[in-house]
């Protein structure tokens, strides 16, 4: 997977890899690559009244990585 993160005023949201127990606070415009087959998570998001998060992911074919 590759993911793009975007946040205005907001909280929390961790990418979460536990078999590798590292979690990882995507700030603004952060690209992160990682195995998607792995199991993960976020942790909760907490969003101001004006603020916002995104996430786009791009899920690679497998073999294409």
């Amino acid at each position: 997977n590759m993911t793009v993160f975007f946040r205005y005023a907001a909280h929390g949201g961790l990418l979460v890899i536990p078999e590798h127990r590292v979690a990882y606070a995507c700030a603004d415009g952060w690209v992160i690559v990682f195995d998607g087959q792995l199991l993960h998570g976020v942790t909760p998001i907490e969003v101001d009244p004006l603020g916002w998060r995104v996430a786009l992911t791009y899920y690679c074919p497998r073999g294409l990585a």
